[in-house]
């Protein structure tokens, strides 16, 4: 599909967005997305500014899948929700790879984790995060938002905007495969020593294919002070394993313990939780 620039941040106001939230997700029925689709035209498209399972709030596209998932069910990947939660404490810091409009950052900061770096290298993607999370009125020094990818090396690189059905899915790429955006690559290593941001406790990844590079980027914080937890999104095999054997190799070297979560979606990837033994 062809790739598109994501609605801006405009948001539809909180009173029409929590009406239209309760329609969508107690009363579904045939023609629904008819009647949205009118209202939007009447409207004008904006974001629908909806309230989680969680607390926090956030601006949706209707026409992304997992943001309309968001809107229809007021959560999104809960398998990764919950293995968070259950693995977290205030203490934590959270780094969150790959952050696309915020969600798993919103969920840190709303359970009032000391503080969260959040990194996502697509500008106007990024800007949506930005907006969501000043939106809920978290403390400023609670958050950094890094408009950076992390990698294996400190380098510019190509990037493909995610297709039209979900800005998320938007990768680093070889210069070969068309990609007309630019973006910066550095590794966690790197911005561990150039910041006095502390370190990761416990991560999060969904960086479409990247997985590995990150971890070779961050080998010093593997080595000395890895983060107790580790939850990332990796190609799998049929009986669930992790299709990269060089993802697993690293991690356990490193001292962790790889379990695959629930899956709750279609397609080649899947969730798994790294622990330290």
């Amino acid at each position: 599909m062809t790739p598109r620039q994501p609605l801006t941040a405009s948001c539809y106001p909180t009173w029409l967005s929590d009406i239209v939230a309760t329609y969508v997700r107690n009363f579904p029925h045939r023609g629904q997305l008819k009647i949205l689709r009118g209202l939007e035209i009447l409207l004008g498209t904006k974001r629908w500014n909806v309230k989680t399972e969680y607390g926090f709030r956030i601006g949706v596209d209707r026409k992304e899948c997992s943001q309309w998932v968001i809107l229809k069910t007021a959560k999104w990947d809960d398998e990764v929700a919950q293995a968070l939660i259950k693995n977290w404490s205030p203490e934590d810091v959270f780094y969150d790879l790959g952050t696309n409009i915020g969600y798993f950052t919103l969920l840190a900061l709303e359970h009032g984790l000391k503080k969260t770096v959040s990194f996502e290298p697509f500008a106007p993607v990024a800007e949506l995060a930005d907006c969501n999370i000043k939106f809920n009125e978290y403390p400023a020094g609670r958050f950094n938002l890094e408009r950076v990818a992390l990698g294996a090396k400190n380098q510019t690189a190509k990037y493909l905007p995610g297709p039209t059905s979900n800005t998320g899915e938007g990768r680093v790429v070889e210069a070969t495969e068309g990609a007309n955006d630019t973006i910066s690559v550095i590794t966690l290593d790197s911005y561990l020593e150039s910041r006095k941001t502390p370190a990761p406790t416990i991560m999060k990844l969904d960086v479409e294919g990247s997985e590995l590079d990150v971890f070779v980027g961050a080998e010093n914080l593997l080595s000395n002070a890895p983060p107790h937890t580790i939850i990332f999104e990796a190609d799998y095999e049929p009986d669930s394993s992790i299709q990269n054997s060089k993802i697993v190799k690293l991690l356990k070297e490193s001292g962790y313990f790889i379990q695959a979560l629930p899956k709750s979606y279609a397609g080649p990837k899947r969730n798994y939780l790294a622990t330290l033994n």
